[in-house]
Parts: structure tokens; sequence; C-alpha cells
């Protein structure tokens, strides 16, 4: 039950306001561990990252932040700057945290300090014990990433210490840290041992990560074949790809060993002349380039490597989870990485033809690209293809079809006062609002929402989504639907308006909502909010874009996340509204309450509650917003009147939100700040829809 699911890990960075590097850092943790917002097409590892800034923090507020009950393991980084020594508020903090991760029954949790300072030994006598991760002899510039690669291997013995599937090489002894990440070295013996060479020295001087070579870890008299076997099975396969490592049979079979056995895989292209034939099973892995003039070229590969490694080991690890909460079934054939036609070869119950009924497969997110499910289906038409954010929506259906194919789903996620506060930033709000657009796309719906179209923002991401997922969809190809209020599309310069459109024809629709027809200005001259006339105008407008997004019979729910309570251009703020009018309307509404603001003061209204921020006297502190309201309510038929939305909230509760998930369901979709299980959940709730269950 998705109320019982707890993430497996997750990371806490903690910082002082005053260290400048500390959003820095945080954004690479994010982007390399969780997910890039900046490529929303790249394969992410999905690992739960959350952020926490203070000055002097009391003890009992960092210890609510990090919410140890909210993982089953939990990773606390102190970023140790010389502000963090010298504050007594931030050592009796980590002394207060460090008690509560060692009673804590959940467990093993972890603190973990950054040194970032010579001086960060010096912040406390209790957690000077600890070993930190050093970064205060690396260069401002270089720490991001270097950050990364050692809280990479960390996490990967933290979740590796109790797994014997995966690739390290003993038990680990009683009392001691868990054994390291252990890297095959795969080569051909010609072209290929320079490199093999170059990396273990390296290994022996400057990393924990243990190497596999077949010519000292294999035994005088033992089965060569059988050891080789062993060894890649237990290992994560480094590539060194020279001009003739295809042509060896012994890399064949390494190569042929670690896909059968679903182990991490990098390939190091070192080709220099070229191959008379590749080997077409190198593919479906990443890669990364062996450029001999690079001083820094071990390091990037073996931190690749790693992060390999750790990518698979925390999908298992989540896959894990999710089925101990009973939200994947048990039944499902498992993928540690993407599908390709190979690794059906070892799931006995995918066959060739659809007469043995559909067989699950589940994979890492994201879901794969329409042209490469088309090509599995070709061949095994049998095979459901699902990842574990996806999955509760095919769980309900035995077809292979894409369920939501058709389907229009509205996506309002903006921003929110209370980010800080809960540990997130803007990253986490972009990324939740890729996630459920990915999800959509993937499972042939059409997104809505309503905004502008800044370069680099929403909008431009969303494009690289739905060429990934144009099929799923099938005729009609646009799959995006964005909608303009008055007069916010005047001011677009008339060619660039015309080239967006023209350049994404194929892949959205543009709906330019008039103004209300009570609105006398003219409809060509923009005007902007700086009378309580022109700020009516844009209150109006803005209800009719949101009624008109309504309106479309394909719409069939709404997802709200976040949300200003405060500083908006509507009669209400924007995501009170269009709760108000898809409650109103008896629309499916999800409301995702992990990342605060307006969608938590809405929840608090649906179950009786008088949310401060949605009251008269709260709203009306802001005297522009008072002159307004005044001129509004003489003008419109329906006034704006904070009691009588928040009575109408309550009078239709959660059960009014008619979204097809249990009251325990919404109660964990309000609280949750994992942005996988609120997709989960949403597609859960839109399959039981559309199963009538």
């Amino acid at each position: 039950m998705a109320a019982h699911w707890r993430a497996k890990l997750s990371c806490h960075l903690l910082w002082h306001s005053g260290f400048s590097e500390g959003p820095s850092l945080a954004d690479a943790v994010y982007s390399r561990l969780c997910r890039d917002v900046a490529q929303p097409i790249s394969r992410g590892i999905g690992v739960p990252i959350f952020f926490h800034s203070w000055i002097d923090p009391r003890p009992d507020i960092v210890i609510k932040a990090v919410a140890l009950d909210g993982a089953q393991r939990t990773l606390v980084l102190p970023l140790v700057d010389n502000l963090m020594i010298i504050s007594d508020q931030w050592q009796k903090a980590l002394e207060q945290l460090s008690l509560s991760m060692e009673a804590a029954p959940q467990g093993p949790h972890r603190l973990l300090p950054i040194s970032l300072s010579e001086n960060s030994y010096n912040i406390s006598t209790k957690i000077s014990r600890l070993n930190f991760l050093r970064l205060h002899s690396e260069p401002p510039a270089s720490r991001p990433e270097r950050l990364v690669a050692k809280l990479s291997h960390e996490l990967c013995r933290l979740l590796l210490q109790n797994d014997r599937s995966m690739p390290y090489p003993q038990p680990t002894p009683v009392g001691e840290g868990p054994a390291p990440v252990r890297l095959f070295l795969s080569h051909a013996k010609q072209d290929g041992l320079t490199i093999v060479a170059e990396l273990l020295e390296y290994l022996g001087k400057n990393s924990p990560v243990e190497a596999y070579f077949d010519a000292t870890n294999i035994p005088p008299g033992f089965d060569f074949q059988a050891e080789i076997e062993r060894g890649v099975s237990k290992s994560a396969l480094l590539i060194a790809h020279s001009d003739l490592y295809a042509s060896r049979e012994w890399c064949r079979r390494e190569v042929l060993f670690a896909k059968k056995y679903q182990c991490p895989i990098l390939v190091m292209n070192a080709v220099s002349k070229g191959e008379d034939r590749s080997f077409p099973y190198l593919g479906n892995v990443p890669t990364i380039r062996w450029d001999k003039s690079d001083p820094s070229r071990c390091q990037q590969v073996v931190d690749l490597a790693v992060r390999e490694v750790l990518r698979s080991a925390y999908f298992r690890a989540h896959l894990e989870s999710l089925q101990e909460a009973q939200l994947v079934p048990l039944d499902y054939q498992v993928l540690t990485r993407p599908p390709e036609i190979l690794t059906y070869v070892d799931l006995p119950r995918v066959g060739a033809t659809a007469d043995a009924g559909p067989v699950p497969v589940i994979y890492p997110d994201p879901p794969l690209g329409d042209e490469e499910v088309a090509l599995i289906h070709a061949m095994l038409p049998n095979a459901k293809l699902t990842t574990p954010t996806s999955s509760a929506h095919w769980i309900k259906t035995s077809s292979t079809e894409s369920p939501l194919r058709g389907s229009m789903v509205g996506i309002s996620i903006s921003e929110s006062p209370d980010l800080s506060e809960l540990g997130m930033g803007p990253a986490h709000l972009q990324d939740s609002m890729q996630e459920f657009a990915r999800h959509v796309l993937a499972n042939g719906g059409i997104v809505a929402y309503g905004g502008d179209l800044r370069p680099g923002g929403f909008t431009e991401n969303l494009f690289d989504l739905v060429r990934t997922y144009r099929q799923a969809g099938q005729q009609p190809w646009e799959r995006i639907r964005n909608y303009l209020a008055w007069p916010l599309y005047i001011k677009m310069d008339l060619a660039v308006w015309a080239s967006y459109q023209a350049q994404y024809k194929l892949d959205a629709v543009f709906v330019k909502v008039p103004k209300a027809t009570d609105i006398s200005l003219d409809d060509t001259t923009f005007v902007p909010p700086d009378t309580v006339e022109h700020r009516y105008a844009w209150a109006r407008s803005l209800t009719e874009m949101r009624l008109a997004m309504g309106a479309e019979p394909a719409l069939r729910a709404r997802v709200l996340s976040g949300g200003k309570v405060s500083g908006y251009l509507g009669r209400y703020p924007g995501l009170a509204e269009e709760a108000y009018l898809n409650i109103a309307a008896g629309k499916p509404t999800y409301l995702c309450g992990g990342f605060g603001g307006c969608t938590r003061a809405i929840v608090e209204a649906l179950k009786g509650g008088r949310p401060n921020v949605l009251t008269k006297a709260h709203q009306m502190a802001v005297p522009q917003y008072a002159d307004f309201v005044e001129y509004f309510n003489q003008k419109a038929s329906e006034p704006i009147d904070y009691d009588r939305l928040c009575e109408f909230f309550a009078s239709h509760g959660v059960a009014g939100l008619k979204n097809g998930l249990s009251p325990e369901d919404n109660e964990t979709l309000f609280q949750t700040s994992q942005v996988t299980l609120m997709v989960y959940l949403v597609l859960k709730g839109l399959a039981n829809l559309a199963s009538g269950s």
C-alpha cells in the first residue's frame, strides 16, 4: 500500500546559509544522482535528494527537516565550512542529529560530513570522530564533480552492503565498513593492455574501487571460463573498447556474460583506426571517450563506472521497496537496464507470439522512446513494458497498448513559498513538472497546461519529451495543449510567434483564449496589470483560460502542486481557482501537497480547516489587492469571497476529488515529497477510473 511505502534511501545536504558554494554543490548532486532537469530525455538515477540551509539552526528544526522516518536509510551530508564550524548552534544541531540517527530504529542511517575547510574537524569532538569526505583541498571549480564522485561511491557502499546479488567481492566482516565496488577490466591483450595498466595504477593510488584483472585474479589450475563468468557476474564490466576488442572471443563472451547477469556496464571508446566489424551487443549501455590527451581520463572513467553501479543498485533497492509495499507485483520480469532484444533471451516467459498472453516486464525509469518499444513489440508482441513509476497504470490492464491514449491531463505546477522549508528548490519543482509530463506522454496521453513560452522553459523541454513519445498517442500527433490568456500573447512578436508555431506544428496546439466578454479594452493592445481596471481584465481573462481548458472534452483530470499564495494576478491564487473550477465541473482532481504552497492550503480546506492564506484577512493585508477586490466585486457576477471558497472545498471534501484513489492513497498524495510516488499515485487513480474500480 502507498501509505506504507518508504523510500529505500534518501540524501539530505545541509549547509550554513552564508556558504556561497552550497547551492551549486546541491544542484550538482541533484542533477547527477537524481535527475538532470536541463536534460529531460536523459536517464536519471532517481535517488531522492533534499536541501537544507540555515544560519544558526535549532537542533529540533534540523531533526524535523531530515525526517529519519521518511526513508529506510538516510544519508545526511553536512557541508562543513568555516561558517558552520564557528556556529555553536550548528555544532549542537549536528551532535543531536547524530544521536537521533544512532537511536533511530529504522536505520542504518549515516552522518557523513563533507570537509570544505582545513579546519572542518574542529566543528565538534563527537563529529570529528567520523571520517569526513575531504573536499577542502580541491579547487572550488572541481568540487561539484568530486563531491558527486565520492558520494556515488558511499551510496554504493550503503546500498550494496546487504545485497549479495550485486558487484562487490566478499561479505563484509562484522565491525568493518562495507566492501568497495569491483570493476572487471575487459580488454583485448594486444591493444588494450596499456589502457588497463593505466587504470590499475590509478585505482591502486586514488580509489577504493577494486579491480578484477584476469591475469592476477584467476588462480592457477582453475577453470578459466567458469572463473571469468563468476568474476563478471559479481562485478561491473568496464570495457576498453579498442580496435581489436570485438575480434576477440573472450571479450565478446565477457560482454554476453555481463548482459546475462544484468551487471552494470561502461564502454570506454578507445577505437583509434576502426573495426572490421563491431560487436552488436556493446550497445544499450553508457559510453565515454578514452582521450589520451586528457590527464583526468582515468578519474572520469572510474567515476562514471561507479555511477553505473549506483544506478543498478538503486533501481534494485527502489523496486524492492515498491514490492514490499505491494505497489509493484512480484511476478514482473525485472531488467536492470532498458530492454533490448538480447535481454529477452534470458526471460523465458516472454515469447515471440501474443497467444501466450501479456508478460509484464519492468525496467528502470524513464520509459523507452516509441521507436524502441515498437521494435520490441514487433519481435515480442506479448511483452508488456513498464517502469516502476508507470507500473500502476499497467497493472489494471492486460493490454500492451498505451493506456492514456487520447486522454488529456492538465498539469498545474508552480512555484511555492514553502520549498525551502521543505528541503527543496526550483530543481525539485521543475523535475516534478517534467516527470508528470513524461509519464503522461509515454502512456499515450496529452499534456495540457497554461503558461507563457519563455526560451528554455517548461514548454521547450516538453517538446523534447513529446518527440520521444510521439507515437504512443498515435494520431492526432498534437500531444501538447498550451493555453495562453489574453493579453499575454499580445506582447509576442508576430514573426517569432509564427516561427514558433511552424516549428512545433506537429507537436503542439497553442490556444489563444480571447479576453472575457465583459472587458471593453481593445483586443489588440497589451495592457499591464497596473490599475484596478487592468488588473480586473487580467483576472477575468485568466479565469476564461482556465474555463477553456476545463471545457476540453478530452480533459480527463487535472494535477495540482505547489502554487503561489501571494503576488498572483487572478481573482484567487491560481491553483485555488483551478481546483475550484475543476471540482465544480466534476472532473478528477489530484492534489500533490508535498511542495506546500496553495495546494497544501486547498488540502487543509477540503478537510474542513480554514487555512490562513485562504482568508480574507490575510489576502486583504496587501492594499493593492484590497482595492482590486472592491473593484472586482462591483463588476463581476461572482464576487471574490474566501469564506465561500473554503466552504465550497469543505462541503465537497476529499471525496469531491473523484480521482479514483482511496482516502489513504489521497492522504499519501497530500503529504509525500517523493516525485515518483506522486506520479505513481496519479497514474493509479487514472487507471482505477478507467477500469471502473
